[in-house]
Parts: C-alpha cells; sequence; structure tokens
C-alpha cells in the first residue's frame, strides 16, 4: 500500500474487492484517503477481473468500480478491447468485446461501446453500441448519431439427428417449344 498525504490517494497493489460472490482484481488500485469507502470511486489498472456469477466477468486493462452504500454498483471498464463473458441459461457462453463496457449490476446490463461485438456462440451482433440485458436475456444494438450500422449474422440451427430437411424441389421447367422447320410458301422447286 502506498500512501500519498500531499495528494489524498491510496494505492493498492496486487488488489483484492470482494463483495459476495463478487470479486474484483487488479495489479493496482487507487481511491481517496479519508473516503468514506461505503460511497466510494476505486480506479484500477493492470489485469482487471471482474467475476459476478451468475451474470457474467469482465477482463480489461483499465477500470473504474463505484461503491454506493458498501454494494459495488458499476464497473466501467476499457481496453484493448474490453472483454465481456457469461454463461447462459442455455449452456452456451456469449462473449463480446468493445473499447468500453459499463456493467450496471442494479440495472443488470451491460452495455458496449466501440466498435462493440457481442457472440452466443452461434450468432453475432456487431454494432457502435450494443446493450445486453442480463436478466431479460435481451440483446439490442444501437447507432447513436454517427450513422454507423448494425450487423447481424444469424447461424441456422442444425437439424437434429433423423429429422429430415424440406427437399428444396423446383417446380419442372416448362416444356420446351417445339419448332418445326419453315418452308417457304410459294417457293419453287
Amino acid at each position: 500500500m502506498d500512501v500519498n498525504y500531499k495528494a489524498h490517494t491510496v494505492v493498492y497493489r496486487q488488489v483484492v474487492i470482494s463483495q459476495g460472490n463478487i470479486v474484483v482484481r487488479a495489479d493496482r488500485a487507487r481511491t481517496t484517503m479519508g473516503q468514506d469507502q461505503r460511497n466510494s470511486q476505486w480506479t484500477l489498472q493492470g489485469n482487471v477481473r471482474i467475476q459476478a456469477p451468475p451474470r457474467g466477468s469482465l477482463s480489461a486493462d483499465r477500470a473504474v468500480v463505484n461503491v454506493l452504500g458498501s454494494r459495488i454498483t458499476r464497473a466501467t471498464v476499457s481496453g484493448n478491447p474490453a472483454q465481456f463473458a457469461q454463461q447462459r441459461k442455455t449452456g452456451k457462453p456469449a462473449r463480446g468485446h468493445a473499447e468500453q463496457i459499463v456493467y450496471d449490476l442494479n440495472k443488470g446490463t451491460v452495455q458496449l461501446s466501440g466498435n462493440a461485438w457481442l457472440s452466443d456462440g452461434r450468432n453475432q451482433m456487431s454494432a457502435p453500441v450494443l446493450t445486453y440485458d442480463l436478466l431479460k436475456d435481451r440483446l439490442k444494438g444501437s447507432s447513436p448519431g454517427n450513422g454507423g450500422r448494425v450487423h447481424i449474422t444469424i447461424t441456422p440451427q442444425a437439424l437434429p439427428a433423423g429429422k429430415k430437411a424440406l427437399e428444396s424441389k423446383r417446380p419442372p421447367a416448362p416444356p420446351a417449344k417445339q419448332t418445326r422447320p419453315r418452308t417457304r410458301q410459294g417457293a419453287s422447286d
């Protein structure tokens, strides 16, 4: 721990902050000295990992964690890129990355912004901003004001073994017109 009385800051090394099943780890953490730790803001740097099962996990180069009423309420992570992962109810993992990810624990949402990308293991979505509601298992892509596009890649689900796919049957081609050689009328032999 490094205390700077002049700047009123405390820097912790190899920090682990936990609250219930939420665990925050980083190489360094900085907070204001004398600040009410029940309502505080922590700036974390280096190998930041935030685990909040079953809601998911974040990893990044840098994070700002807000604590309100002795509860971690929000984590804003950034990196090249910041990453998100969650084991979904379906058993398939959801993974995503962006320049910045805001995890609002009160709302149960994860907002990815800046080259945002998210995959549910089969389908993918990318957009300037993606908002994933962890509680409702819903995803929303948007492009606020900058004219970027929302891209969605949907991979068809494979048919279970033993089921036959509907065969694509084209209607038969119309019969070709039969043409007979024409003869000139009035032509002499």
